[in-house]
């Protein structure tokens, strides 16, 4: 790599230095120090006095920063975290987990929720939510809608064609009515066979702003003919209920996505295991299983029939809606007028730290 340890002082700093025998050279600095500075308004007095060159801000941050009077000379580098926040939708029965496939390896058929096991509503609720106001109340508008799991940066991957589910009560509450469901008593709680429109959202307790978000949802759905318990619960109780494939709706974030799609098992049904997997929505469609698997195998790893099977997995994904999609996070490196080149990303500031140019 480009840079070799050197020190370490834990919680204050790591040193490293540049690395000579580097495959593509020695980075153009002798040495690098990575001070840990936790306060945001900290790090930017420094960055804006020249005590230090480059500083990374969260997006809570960016929301609170007071960027007024900062040097003309600071570049500012927003990039998307690889991290989503999304509401997954059960569509088994979470009275009686199964999963995806037999021991012979043969898709098991699932005993449907009975809400959610209908696409009608899937798509009803992702009409219902209003995800551009999650993101301007809960992100201060440091977000974006993402329309699938996969990052717009992975361009040879993403699905460009699609786009995010925009907010339409008057078109959930037309699917709901076709789908049978209807509030014959007046009480704004549409019931099907006798039965209400009820639906129990699980929650992080811990976190304040994934359960006010919870609330706003609740809220949207509210207006669609819904009523949504949101049931806040200690993080161990949630992964436990999200794992074990024993809720309706769960609000919950994936952080630390991988550059390449092959590494996301969300949709494969061998990643239906209750208890373990990550496909705990119980989403079983034997063509995306293959597109899957086919990727990881292909001759080569050939990127542009990679990507294609990439995309028509996220397009029937977005088609069948067992995630809603609610926001990404933007955050930002800024850097001193020292230094050009710096291209960040969402998995890192310093791969092409080769090229950075030292400019006074």
């Amino acid at each position: 790599g480009p840079l070799r340890f050197v020190a370490r002082t834990p919680g204050e700093q790591i040193v490293l230095a540049a690395n000579p025998a580097a495959w593509q050279g020695a980075p153009p600095m002798e040495r690098w120090l990575l001070r840990i500075v936790p306060p945001a308004a900290e790090r930017l007095r420094q960055l804006n006095e020249g005590l230090a060159d480059l500083a990374w801000f969260s997006a809570d941050e960016l929301a609170s920063l007071d960027v007024s009077g900062l040097a003309p000379s600071l570049t500012w580098r927003r990039t998307p975290a690889p991290a989503l926040l999304f509401l997954a939708l059960n569509q088994a029965n979470p009275g009686a987990p199964q999963p995806g496939r037999d021991s012979a390896g043969g898709l098991v058929a699932q005993q449907t929720h009975p809400i959610l096991g209908e696409r009608a509503v899937r798509q009803a609720i992702a009409l219902g939510v209003d995800a551009p106001r999650l993101i301007e109340q809960e992100l201060a508008g440091q977000g974006y809608p993402p329309a699938s799991d996969v990052l717009p940066a992975v361009a040879w991957a993403y699905a460009a064609d699609l786009a995010p589910v925009a907010h339409n009560v008057e078109q959930a509450q037309a699917l709901l009515e076709q789908a049978g469901w209807q509030d014959q008593d007046g009480d704004g709680v549409r019931e099907k066979a006798g039965a209400p429109l009820a639906l129990r959202l699980t929650v992080n307790a811990g976190n304040p702003a994934r359960v006010a978000t919870a609330q706003l949802i609740a809220q949207d759905l509210a207006d669609a003919g819904f009523t949504v318990d949101v049931a806040p619960a200690p993080s161990e109780a949630v992964a436990a209920e999200l794992l074990g494939q024993r809720f309706d709706l769960a609000l919950a974030g994936w952080d630390n996505l991988a550059a390449d799609p092959g590494l996301q098992s969300f949709w494969n049904s061998r990643d239906d295991l209750p208890g373990k997997g990550a496909n705990f929505t119980s989403f079983q469609d034997a063509e995306v299983d293959a597109w899957l698997e086919q990727a990881q195998a292909l001759p080569g790893c050939d990127l542009a029939a990679r990507g294609e099977l990439y995309r028509q997995a996220q397009r029937r994904v977005a088609q069948e809606q067992p995630y809603v999609f609610l926001s990404g996070e933007m955050t930002a490196w800024a850097y001193s007028a020292r230094w050009a080149g710096i291209d960040p990303g969402p998995w890192g500031l310093n791969g092409n730290v080769q090229e950075w140019r030292r400019t006074q």
